[in-house]
Formats: structure tokens, sequence, C-alpha cells
């Protein structure tokens, strides 16, 4: 069942179009993910699925009476609502429901309620606070039920948007980087609940292992088009690398004949017959599939060497402390050169005040972090705080240097260094609030690379990039040679990147494991299966207690209490349909053989409880 579709669509802004003549259907039960580089129009595509902007061209359609929600990068919702009324501002029929009838229950309108009353048991109305509890546990929110969503993180404004979308239980669901700001077990809790077969979902995410596993197609949007992949991103990106293969091909193929025809042309007379002025024209075609842009080009990060001394950050007792509460205790560490540490924890656990530590923008609750004479650290944020929306690109890169050594002792300028972030010059000379998110990364990113750092700090670098992207970082990362520490929720990073695992625990604790976080989560998993598995061991003594019973006793003459209440009223609801059918012979003998089966059942358990009872008194 077709729930969702878009047909000939096309939209574009003043300075370029970013699609055109997109048409696909979304089925009842499919999981889409929409990829495409930063700046494809990824966001904006969603935005037109929601009707909140207008296409240039072609329609939306939906499946009439369906709801659909989106979980945007940046939630806006009605100011003066706290985050309960965030997530009681949801359409869905049971909360419709629930809303009238706490308003019956203020104007004491009895009927009302009675009627109001049955429909919140058909719709599962008498649910929805233990559900809404739920959901705010899961995302850590519980604490802040009551407070305006104004007042909270930007993280926790993420999560709250996540809880609210799953607490609606939407048709469909459109997700925009839904696993930005949740720690890994809450990525792992929500890649398992979107696999369930009846949720029907269009997402954009960064996050491979997430996408691999909840993604059924794969929408990719790339030079205008789109083109659906059927299976999980995997199968996409063998697809891709034939499509490209084959697009390869056929560009060297029409690179040949444009050759001969160009040749072809020059040789013609100003006059022209029929025939050689349709094969100008097929020439005029085939000249703009030669001259179409190619926008893959590769990212190459290559920035000057730096020497690292003997030391490079040494701990010495150091603990951090936010709020008035302990997050890490009398850490000693002494950095080596080529460290790959990926620090890991719950949030609030204190990832970034740790981080902030290292850096010295935060002091040490005790003890102290000393920075060796060369180290030169480049910190790389989670918000893009760092950037001057007020700039253009070009100006924001020029307050650091006009020119970047790279790693052969040549300078390169700035706008050429721009270019190989994929910054043409139009884009240079954009303002950066103009920028998409993951376009604000890329020029974090190359922010951070100018200055020529030997120890990165990353929290959180991979939200909003493009895969390409990611995949160079990636490659920039694993070849650079000082030492990291690295926050990311994005399991694939981790595992290409680490090979120790700092793991904050609460408490003030911090674990130490050997390895990347696949292999974290299998040691993690086999001390979980080892303590669950029952081992034989010697008899244990049964539990004493304060009367005569022994602990099994006791637990069956609790529940034959609880039972024997139950059991009472059936035998009183029986005798009042017996007496009721008295006139009438078909249906009393069938009530009287119960009646008498319940009262037989009754009667048993009353003489087992008296028997527990009096030996209780013993």
């Amino acid at each position: 069942m077709n729930l969702l579709s878009i047909e000939n669509v096309a939209k574009g802004f003043a300075d370029r179009m970013l699609f055109t003549g997109l048409n696909l259907g979304l089925q009842s039960g499919e999981k889409v993910a929409l990829v495409g580089a930063n700046g494809a129009g990824k966001s904006t595509l969603m935005k037109v699925l929601m009707r909140e902007i207008l296409p240039d061209d072609g329609r939306v359609a939906s499946r009439k009476g369906i709801r659909i929600e989106y979980l945007r990068q940046h939630p806006s919702w009605a100011a003066a609502l706290t985050v309960r009324g965030v997530m009681l501002d949801v359409d869905h029929p049971a909360v419709h429901i629930h809303r009238e009838y706490h308003e019956a229950v203020a104007e004491n309108k009895v009927d009302r309620m009675a009627e109001l009353g049955d429909q919140m048991e058909k719709e599962g109305g008498w649910m929805l606070e233990e559900r809404m509890q739920e959901l705010l546990n899961r995302f850590e929110l519980d604490g802040v039920i009551h407070r305006k969503w104004t007042e909270l993180s930007g993280g926790q404004q993420r999560r709250l948007g996540l809880a609210r979308m799953l607490f609606a239980q939407p048709d469909v669901m459109l997700l925009d980087e839904p696993t930005n700001h949740l720690d890994l077990d809450m990525v792992e809790w929500l890649e398992k609940y979107l696999q369930d077969p009846n949720i029907s979902l269009i997402m954009v995410t960064h996050d491979r292992y997430f996408l691999d596993a909840v993604a059924d197609t794969i929408w990719e949007l790339d030079r205008q088009q789109i083109f659906r992949h059927e299976g999980n991103y995997a199968s996409y990106l063998e697809n891709k690398v034939l499509r490209d293969e084959i697009e390869q091909s056929t560009r060297a193929k029409n690179v040949n004949l444009y050759r001969r025809e160009l040749e072809w042309m020059r040789r013609q007379p100003k006059a022209r017959t029929t025939k050689s002025r349709a094969r100008q024209d097929s020439f005029g075609e085939l000249e703009d599939k030669v001259k179409q842009r190619n926008d893959d080009r590769i990212l190459q990060l290559r920035t000057e060497k730096i020497r690292e001394g003997g030391k490079i950050i040494e701990l010495v007792n150091v603990s951090v402390d936010r709020g008035g509460k302990r997050l890490l205790s009398n850490l000693d560490y002494v950095f080596k050169k080529g460290d790959r540490i990926g620090l890991v924890g719950k949030n609030g656990r204190g990832k970034t005040s740790f981080l902030e530590v290292l850096t010295g923008a935060l002091e040490p609750a005790t003890g102290k972090v000393i920075h060796g004479l060369n180290t030169k650290i480049a910190y790389f944020r989670q918000d893009d705080n760092v950037l001057n929306p007020n700039l253009r690109v070009i100006d924001q890169v020029k307050e650091i240097a006009e020119y970047v050594t790279l790693a052969d002792g040549s300078e390169m300028p700035v706008r050429a260094f721009l270019e190989e972030f994929l910054f043409d010059y139009a884009k240079q000379h954009d303002y950066v609030e103009k920028l998409s998110g993951g376009e604000k990364k890329r020029l974090q990113l190359l922010l951070v690379l100018m200055q020529h750092p030997n120890f990165l700090i990353l929290d959180e670098p991979t939200n909003d990039l493009d895969r390409d992207t990611l995949l160079v970082m990636e490659d920039y990362l694993m070849r650079f040679q000082g030492s990291m520490i690295l926050v990311s929720h994005d399991r694939f990073f981790l595992d290409q990147l680490v090979d120790q695992l700092w793991v904050l625990e609460g408490g003030g604790k911090l674990s130490v494991f050997n390895g990347n976080y696949t292999e974290y989560r299998r040691h993690q998993q086999e001390i979980q299966r080892e303590a669950t598995t029952i081992k034989p061991t010697a008899p244990k003594e049964k539990p004493k207690t304060t009367s005569g019973l022994t602990y099994g006793e006791r637990l069956e003459y609790d529940k034959l209490t609880t039972d024997i209440d139950s059991q009472e009223a059936k035998v009183g609801e029986l005798a009042q349909a017996v007496e009721a059918a008295s006139d009438d012979f078909e249906r009393l003998q069938p009530l009287l053989n119960e009646l008498n089966q319940a009262q037989q059942s009754l009667d048993e358990m009353m003489e087992r409880w008296m028997a527990l009872e009096e030996k209780k008194q013993d």
C-alpha cells in the first residue's frame, strides 16, 4: 500500500537547482534511507514531503487520513510548552480523547466522562502516561518533564523530539539525523525499535551501522536526480560502484564521439542541409553530456606535519566535577604518541567535561593537566558556535591564515584549500549562516586542520557529514601520526579509528578496554551471558523466616490470600447468575455445574490456607 509519493517534483533556490523530475513512492512498512552529498537537498526534500515548503514543480500526494511526523535537526514548538506539553502536543486519537477526558473531569461532566472513558479503553488512552514516562526515561528526560522545553540543552531538545515522534506513533516517520545527541546504548535501542515491520519511515543519517541495520531501500540524491536502490546500505554501495563504472564508460565513449563530431562540425560549410542540421542538434545534446560537471571530486586533506616532544599530555590525579557532581575521580595517565582512544559512556557521564579539562577550558576539581612543550591541540566541537554566521566562508577561514602549509612544505592559498574541501567559488562567498549542517561541519574540520595539530580532540565529529566526507576524514585520521581522543556515537567510526576505549561508568569511575567498540560490546555480552547462565552450586540454605513457614510456603500463603479473594468474587457472580436463570432450565443447569466447581475450588483453597495459617502460628 502506497502511503506517500512525489510526482515530477522539482525544487531550487535563486542560485541553483537542487533536484528536478523526482518520482518516488513510500510503501507501508518500507524503511527508506535518503543519502547524498552535503548540500544536495536532503533536508529540503524532507520539508517538501511535509509540505512545509512548496516544490517549484510537481506534487506530493499522501494516502487519505495518514499521520506524518517530522523529526527536525532543530526542533521548534510553542515556547510556552513544558516537556510534558510537547509530548502531548501530537496528532494521535488516544491523545485527543485523553485531552477531552481530562477537560470533562475538570468540568465535572459525568456523562461525558463515562462516554470518553469507553473510548479511552478502546484507543489505549489509559496507558498514555505510562508510555510517555517510559520514553522520557529511555532518553534521559524523566527529570525535566515539568520544565519548559526552551530551557533544555540542544541535545536534550533533540532527544525530546525523538521521544515525541515515537510517542505519536505516526503512519510515516521522517527522521533527519535521528542518532545525533544519543549515547551508544540509545542508538542500539532505537535501531531495534525501528526494525519493527509495521513502521514506515524515511530517514537521513550518517550512521552507517544504523543505516545498514534499519533501511531496506536507499534513495540517493545525486546531480539533481534521485536513484532508488532496493536493499540495505551494503547492497547500495555495491550497486553504486557498478553504476559509476557504467557512467564512466559511457562518458568515455561520449568524449570520443564528441571529438569526432567536433572535427566534422569544423569541416562543414556554412550552408546547412536538413540532414546536417539534425546532426548539429545531436552534437549540441552530446556536448551537454560531455560537459556535465562531475561533482564527485575527491576531498584531499593535506596539512603540515608537526613534531611531537617527549611529553604530550600528562594527567596527574585528575578529577572532574560539574554542577556539584563528581564525574571522574583521580585519573593518572601519560598520553603516548599514536594513542587512539575512544571515550564512551551514557549522556551526562562527563565526556565533554573531560575534553574541556584536557584543553584547559575547564579546571580539574583535583590534580593537574600538564601539556608538553610542542603539544598543539585542535578541538573539534559538537556545536558550530566556533563559526561566525555573519562572515562569508572565505573570510571565516582567512581569520586563521591566508595560506595553508602542506606536508611537503609548500603553501596553498586558502581559496584553493577551500576548493579541496568542496567549497567552490560561489560557495566560498556565501555567508556561513546559509550553509547546510554538513557543510558547516566540513568548514569546522578545515579550520581544525589548518591549526596543524599533533593532538586531536574530536567531539562527535561525524554529525551531519555526508558519506564521501566521512570516508576521506576516516582516511586522514587513520594516517594521522599524532595522538587522538574521540567521542562518537558512530560505531563504525569508532571501530575504524580507535584501539582503546575509556568507558565512563558513572560515580567517577573510568574503566579501560583494549580494543574497538564492537569488540567491547562482544566482551560485555559475554559477561552478561556468563552472569545469566545457571551453574550447578551447592544447595543454598533456605531463608529463615520469623514464622513456622518455609520460604516456598510463605510464597504459597501470599498467593492463596489473593486467589481466594478472586475466587470468592467469582462464586458470588455465579450465584447471582443462577438466581437470575431460575426459570430457564436450559441456562440453569450449566450455571449450577459451574457454580459447584467454583465452590469446590474455593473450599480446597480455604482448607490449604487454614493449614498454612496454623503452621504460621507455630
